[in-house]
Parts: C-alpha cells; structure tokens; sequence
C-alpha cells in the first residue's frame, strides 16, 4: 500500500478519536474540540471527502457565531473555510453569498481600505468572474483600485498591483485595448516608482509585452519580454522561477511571429532547467511541458508535439492521480486536442471518460460536471451522434436557464450550440430562433459588444445567408465588424476573422468592389500584425486574388497567386499542402486566361513534386493527371492527353473510397461490421428509390455505394449487376455522351476486366476514355 495514503489514514483515524475524546471530555464549544474539527476537515478535504468536510467547517461557523458573534475574525476565518469547500463542490451561489457576507463586515469592521477588506474584496471579484458574473467581478476590481488610488496614491505598490489585477481582468474578458491601456500605466509607474532594474517592473514588462502579443503587436512586445528576461537573469538568476516563466512568454512570442524553431529551442531550455530544479513531476514543470507541446503542435511538428502531450498527461496521472482536478483538465484538454487533429472518436472517448468520472464525484448539477458535459455534446454533434447530443445540449439548457439565468453566459452558448447542431441538421426557422434568443439574452445582460452576443450575431448572420435573406445577413456583420473594432481594435483576429467573412458575404451580394475595398483593409492589417510571409497574410492575399478574379481583373488575380505560391514555397517548401493549394490557384487563373502552356508547365511540376512525396498511385496524383489530360485536350495534344486519363481513371478505380457514403454505413464499415455496413447500405437505397426515384441522382450513388461494398467483400458478380443497372439509368436520364457515364462505364470495365473478361473490359475502357477526350 501508498506509505502516504498509509500516513493519511493513520492521521485520519488520530483526528477522528482525538476528536471524539475532546468533545466527550470537553463539550463541542471548548476551543480544543474546535480545532480538532477544523484540522480533521482540512484533511478530509486533502483526501476529496468534501461534503464531511462541509458539515465540520459548518458546525465550526455555528459555534464561532453563537459564542464569539459575527464580526470576530475566528468566525470570519470560519466563513472563509465554508466558502472555500463550497467553492471545491461546485456551490457556486453559495460561495458567492459567503464571500458578500465577509465583505459587508470586513467593511464595517475594518473600513474599506483595510487590507484584509481588500483581500475580502478581490476573493468575492475572483469567484464572481469564475460564475461568469462579469460586471459586478469589474466594478468590484475597479472599486478595489479606486479605493487604493484614494487611500494609497496612485504610485503605491498595491495600486499598482490592483491596475495589473484589473488588466488582467479585461484581457480575459477580450477587451485588449482597455487592458493595454492599464498595464502601460502600471508599467510606466513601477519604472518611476522602483527603478528600471527592479524585478516587479520587468514583471509588469513582461506581461505588457505577452499583451502586445495578443493584439499583433509582437516586435514591441517582443522587445518589452527580453529586456524582462535580461533584468531578471541578472538581478534574480536564471534559475529563478520568474525568470523562467518569463523565458516562456518570449518563447510563446517567438511562436506567434512564425519563428518556431526558436521558440522550441527556449521552451526545451525552459523545461530542463525546470526538471534539473524541480523534478520532472512537479506541477509547475508539467505546466511548462504543455507549452512545449502546444508549440511543437503550431510549428506543425506533430509526431513530436503528441508525444509531448502524451507524457504530460502521464506525468500529470502520476504525480496527481487519475481524479485530480488539475489531470481531469489535462484530459480536457486532450479531449479538445483530439477533437482539432480530427481524431473526434478519441475526443468523445476522452470526454466520456472525464463526464463519468466528475459526474460521480461531484454530482450532474456541477459547474464542471456541465462543463463536460457540454464538451462532449458537442464533440458527439461533431461526430455525426446527433441523436444523442442535442438531448445533452436541451438538458444543459434547461438546468442552465434555472440555475444561471436565460442571460448568463454560459446558458446563451448552449443556446447557440444547439442552433448550431439544428441549423446542421437543416431545420433552419428552430436554430435562427435560437440565435436570434441569444443575441437579445447576451446583449440585454452585457451590451452588443459582449462576446458571446458577438458570436451569436455572427451564426445568425451566416444562417440568414445560407437562407437567401443576404440582406439582413450583411447588416448583422457589418454590425459585428463595427463592434468589434470599437471594443478589441482592427488587429485582433477576432476583428480580423470577422472582416473575411464579412468580405465573403459582399462578394455573394454581388458587391465587388466594396469586397476589395475590405479585403484590401485585411491584407493590410494582417502584413502590421503578423508579417509579410505569415500564413494568415498568404491568406488574406490569396483571398484577394479570388476577389479580383470574380470582378474579372484577371492580371491583378495572377501576380497575387504567384505572390502567395512563391511565399509559400520559400516558408514552407514546395510539397507543403498549403503551397500546393496555392499552385492550384494559379494554374487555375493560367487557364481562365487560356495561358494554357504556362499552366501545363505547372501541372508538369506540380506531379514531379506529388509522385516523390506521396507516390505515382496517389490520388493527389490521379487528379493532377486529370489536370493534365484536360490542359493538353485544349492544345490538341491528343496521344498525351490519352495517356494521362488513362492513368489517372486506372488509379482512381484502384482506391475506390465510400467518401459519398452516408455517415453510419463509413462508421460501420471503419468497424470491420461489413454485413452491418451493407444492411444499413441497402436499407438507404431502398428508401431512395422509394422516395425519390431509380434515377434520382442520390439513388444512383447509394447504388454506387453498395457496388463498392460487395467489392470489398469479393462479391463481384452482385457488384457487376449494380453498376450496369447504374450505368443504364445514368444513360436514360442523362445521355451516353455525361462525364458521370464515362466513369461509371470505366469502373465496370476495370471490374470485369478483374473478372477476366478482358475484351469486354477492353471496349469500355476505350469507349469511357473516347468519351472523356471528345467532352
């Protein structure tokens, strides 16, 4: 057995019989008893028996009140401890009623200058924006500075302290510029106050600096961090743990300027300095690895990055425990990861896991027992599971509006995920209800600039568009783009993203030019903030080249593709998935212009460079043959162009996906359940052809489907039949002479010429790519 769990038992068992003897001996109001008490509950708490806890600190309270009243500190010191476990079980409303209760007497006893009516105050501010009760935790943070400023002056070191404490509030919240605005202030008087040289003014740099980062500032923020890394280097030693954690910030710098290798290399100095110092299970040196691993992940390098996230959690459930608080957010985290590497299976695996668990230790009602359960609504509506998460999402809506309120928070984004999962689904009039319910809760409660009104305004306005209504749709982004700029700024990319789309949805209003006017703005703001060669400027600028090439400026949409392929190539090398994105831009508008020998000459590089990264039978491959084929029809090449579309048909007939399968029948498949997979398969085409007809255009891949699937199994004969009746109805509702009879036509050659039936093979193949060439 754990010799600590051994000590923690035993002590356990101590507490509990010297607890017993004193209240026998004693009374339970004898100061003795009381102690016992509240040492027993802080070990329980230790151990996670919170609610025993609860009831001893509770029975303390009941005592201090009776015997000593309200106002002495040892019943003060009472409150506090029932605060602290109510806050542990997810009391929210209950610690919040605490924490006022010890505020009103620290203020009546003490008077609001008071540093222990301050400590009252930032406690209540804390726990208030933990509840999402965000104007009331900000004007409690700003009384708290005023009350300073007045008590105080504006230059005392907890002046300062409550203008950083108050930043860092409004950073939080997304209001960067308000927050830059305040850690300036605190910067420039620390400097007067304590000197340059001083460790807390390089502190205070420091966090200005990882701000300016956040808003796109990063050459000055940059420049703020290294004079706080060099002052605290020199006054506190490179060992020191404020210096490291300074050393962070400037790797995390160096990652948002696109320098990665860089940032890698301080992070890993970071991290062995920390283990050399610490241990490698140290809380404080896990922390540190998750930020290596998440900078591994931005710099792409993501063998190395899950590794690293692999063994932070596994360092986490070793030193922690598997119910820890901190691993539980280290499988959340792991959870959403999961989620962004499109692993959504593991996702919902993780977050079941974390949902059971915190569902039985700390109960359904929760705080982060909903928390979770949000997560994995939404990671089962990613998976396709809509029968099983928009329950969830109702459950936690209806729960959330009783507890919270219809304007909290948290109740208006379960209001718009589950208009999201409706509007999916297409059941479009219930989700623009929904959004339209969220907007109006979130900016009665907060103000039309609140983030979550802002979100919900944006779903609304892409809804409307989806809907045709592109009139209203353009008004709610404008809107949005207003107010964002107005709260976070031009450069935030919260402002940034918001201008794209609404750049997007003037060029579906057929307004061109003021499309240009704003994506021009954005390739701007997008060069101030994160650099000619960025990822996010290419970006912007390939989305202007799209923009000219709608308005039929055909040059300016060449020399802007040839601009982003040429960044992208140089940044990430020319077999880079982003570079080769960017080259089918540009043969794209090569061929618009007819440059037809130009675009051949890159499709010619462009599967040199595909065959040596991914192989000659890829599918890259095959569709850049294709390419090919068509470029070299139109200059008549024919002999070349035959030889291109044959082998790309052959490879394409060779890797054969259900990608055109509907979600449950690739699940069942992906499962190895492939009599399941084909049941479900022909239960879909049954109903089609039910529903829509033999020839309807859903049918017919349904019956592609199923062909695919008895392949699969070798059952060939019964996948032969499928593809001539295919065949044949594609020929009566469509023609001989449509693309999608040459391929079906080319596919059953490739069949039977499996089953070899080569001459009948031969001719449908010829006559499949007779038909392509002649198209």
């Amino acid at each position: 057995m754990d010799p600590i769990m051994d000590d923690s038992s035993d002590r356990m068992h101590h507490y509990r019989s010297e607890l017993e003897k004193s209240s026998r001996e004693m009374g339970d109001d004898h100061v003795r008893t009381l102690v016992l008490k509240q040492e027993l509950a802080v070990l329980l708490e230790d151990q996670g028996e919170l609610r025993e806890a609860l009831d001893l600190h509770q029975a303390c309270l009941q005592t201090h009140r009776g015997t000593l009243g309200e106002e002495d500190s040892k019943t003060i010191d009472s409150m506090l401890n029932v605060a602290g476990c109510l806050e542990r079980l997810g009391e929210l409303e209950q610690t919040i009623g605490m924490h006022r209760n010890v505020l009103r007497i620290q203020t009546k006893v003490l008077g609001p200058g008071d540093e222990e009516t301050l400590f009252a105050l930032t406690s209540l501010a804390r726990i208030l924006e933990e509840a999402s009760y965000t104007d009331e935790a900000e004007q409690l943070y700003r009384d708290k500075l005023l009350t300073l400023r007045r008590e105080k002056s504006l230059k005392a070191p907890a002046t300062v302290d409550a203008m950083v404490e108050l930043a860092q509030f409004l950073r939080a919240q997304g209001r960067l510029a308000e927050a830059e605005h305040f850690l300036r202030r605190a910067v420039k008087v620390r400097s007067l106050t304590l000197g340059n040289d001083h460790p807390d003014t390089g502190t205070c740099k420091a966090t200005l600096g990882s701000l300016l980062g956040d808003r796109g500032g990063t050459e000055e923020g940059m420049k703020l961090c290294q004079e706080a890394v060099k002052l605290h280097r020199s006054v506190l030693g490179e060992d020191h743990p404020v210096t490291l954690q300074t050393e962070t910030t400037v790797a995390l710098l160096h990652q948002a300027m696109g320098d990665h290798d860089r940032a890698i290399e301080i992070q890993r100095e970071v991290l062995n300095c920390q283990e050399d110092l610490l241990g490698v299970d140290d809380p404080d040196v896990i922390d540190t690895l998750y930020d290596l691993a998440w900078i591994l992940e931005q710099a792409g390098k993501w063998d190395e990055a899950d590794t690293a996230f692999e063994e932070e959690l596994s360092r986490r459930r070793k030193a922690l425990g598997e119910e820890h608080p901190s691993t539980l957010l280290s499988k959340d985290k792991a959870a959403l990861r999961y989620h962004a590497m499109g692993a959504i299976d593991r996702a919902v695996a993780m977050c079941r896991e974390n949902y059971e668990l915190r569902h039985l230790k700390l109960g359904p009602d929760h705080p982060f027992t909903m928390g979770t359960k949000h997560h994995l609504a939404f990671f089962l509506r990613e998976a396709g599971n809509t029968f099983e998460a928009e329950p969830m999402f109702r459950e936690l809506l209806n729960v959330r509006s009783v507890t919270l309120g219809q304007e909290h928070a948290l109740t208006v984004e379960t209001m718009r995920d589950l208009g999201i999962l409706l509007e999916e689904e297409e059941r479009l009039e219930e989700a623009e209800s929904l959004y339209r319910q969220s907007v109006a809760a979130a900016s009665r409660a907060r103000g039309d600039d609140d983030e979550e009104a802002l979100y919900s305004r944006e779903r609304l306005a892409h809804l409307l568009a989806h809907r045709g209504a592109f009139r209203e749709a353009e008004a709610q982004m404008r809107r949005v783009v207003r107010l964002r700029q107005k709260s976070i700024g031009d450069e935030h990319i919260d402002t940034l993203a918001a201008m794209e789309d609404f750049a997007h949805l003037l060029a579906a209003r057929k307004k061109p030019r003021e499309a240009l006017d704003v994506c021009r703005k954005l390739v701007e703001l997008r060069r101030k903030a994160t650099g000619d060669e960025s990822e996010e400027t290419v970006a912007a600028v390939r989305m202007l080249a799209r923009l000219f090439m709608d308005a039929e400026e055909f040059e300016k949409a060449e020399q802007l593709f040839k601009r982003s392929h040429r960044t992208l190539v140089k940044t990430h090398g020319e077999d880079d998935p982003l570079a080769l994105d960017a080259q089918l831009d540009l043969i794209g508008i090569l061929e618009i212009q007819e440059k037809n020998e130009e675009a051949e000459v890159a499709l010619m590089e462009r599967l040199t460079i595909i065959v040596k990264k991914m192989g000659d039978e890829s599918a890259e491959a095959a569709f850049t043959m294709f390419g090919l084929f068509l470029n070299q029809r139109v200059q008549y090449k024919m002999a070349a162009a035959e030889k291109y579309l044959r082998r790309s048909l052959e490879i394409q007939s060779r890797s054969l996906t259900l990608a055109h399968a509907p979600d449950d029948v690739i699940h069942l498949q992906n499962q190895g359940k492939m009599a399941e997979a084909e049941q479900r398969a022909r239960r879909n085409l049954a109903l089609l052809r039910s529903n829509e007809g033999e020839s309807h255009p859903e049918t017919l891949t349904a019956m592609f489907v199923l062909s695919l699937l008895l392949q699969d199994q070798g059952r060939l004969l019964e996948a032969e039949n499928l593809l001539r009746r295919r065949l044949r109805l594609e020929e009566q509702s469509l023609g001989d002479d449509h693309t999608a009879v040459f391929n079906t036509m080319f596919y059953l050659g490739v069949l039977l010429r499996s089953l070899g039936r080569r001459e009948e093979a031969k001719t449908l193949l010829d006559r499949a790519v007779e038909g392509f060439l002649s198209d």
